[in-house]
């Protein structure tokens, strides 16, 4: 029983670093895609353009920044378990 829930634990944190990993790359994207329609809106001279790529920007951000926190999350409670086993 414990083996099953130590396999449990260890691919619900191998998803869920997936799943931040996957949240930091779609953060990228956004936030470059963001800043590529900025500069055709700007180029254009379009400022509804230029407000939903910065809205677009930040959103891709935030993502970017959620994964990598999770990560960072992730990376210490690993430490702290081995630290534990000493």
């Amino acid at each position: 029983m414990v083996n099953e829930a130590t396999r449990a634990a260890t691919r619900s944190g191998k998803t869920d670093k997936a799943k931040a990993h996957t949240k930091r790359v779609i953060g990228s994207i956004r936030a470059g895609n963001g800043s590529m329609i900025g500069n055709l809106g700007s180029m254009i001279g379009n400022e509804e353009i230029e407000a939903t790529s910065r809205m677009q920007n930040v959103s891709g951000k935030k993502d970017r920044w959620h994964g990598d926190i999770h990560e960072i999350a992730e990376e210490v409670g690993n430490l702290l378990k081995i630290d534990r086993k000493r």
